[in-house]
């Protein structure tokens, strides 16, 4: 049986030297900025596409919470991701 890999798991797995940035883009703040490496890069397109797999709608890494280990000094904000169609809908709450 194969295990599904889930935005959990990436994270879990995960090299701790992998660091990126979230931040409003100076020159245009309507922009967010994500900064990092091809590492970098690389974990959070694993993240996504386990997240577009996973049983939960719902995931979330941000700088000052849970998944804080891979954010840069300077980091504003995080990342909600959300796929649709909602699960907490679904189950009626």
């Amino acid at each position: 049986m194969k295990h599904k890999l889930t935005p959990d798991k990436v994270c879990a797995t995960a090299a701790d030297t992998i660091r990126f940035k979230i931040v409003p883009l100076d020159e245009d703040p309507s922009y967010v900025l994500i900064e990092g490496d091809k590492n970098a890069f690389k974990f959070l397109s694993h993240v996504f596409s386990a997240h577009a797999e996973a049983d939960d709608c719902g995931f979330d890494l941000h700088p000052k919470a849970a998944g804080n280990l891979w954010f840069k000094k300077g980091s504003k904000l995080g990342l909600y991701l959300h796929r649709l169609p909602c699960v907490e809908k679904r189950l009626g709450r």
